[in-house]
């Protein structure tokens, strides 16, 4: 994670009502983590796509830093 995606990610999320910043802050941790496609709608769908290319770098590192955990471990 670079820190210019970080405060792109940052800036897009505090402008969110704490409800939608729950809705859209779940997503992108299914996304990130269990690389599952979200369900919202609206405004929190048009945020998730404005956020996809950080998390798409995001999933990428997660998934190699997995996968080198697992050589590790055996």
């Amino acid at each position: 994670m670079n820190d210019a995606d970080y405060k792109l990610y940052q800036e897009i999320m505090n402008a969110l009502s704490y409800r939608s910043f729950v809705k859209v802050n779940t997503a992108v941790a299914n996304y990130v983590f269990s690389l599952k496609e979200p369900n919202i709608r609206g405004s929190r769908k048009d945020t998730f796509e404005k956020l996809r290319p950080i998390l798409n770098r995001w999933r990428d590192e997660f998934r190699r830093l997995k996968k080198e955990m697992e050589e590790e471990n055996g």
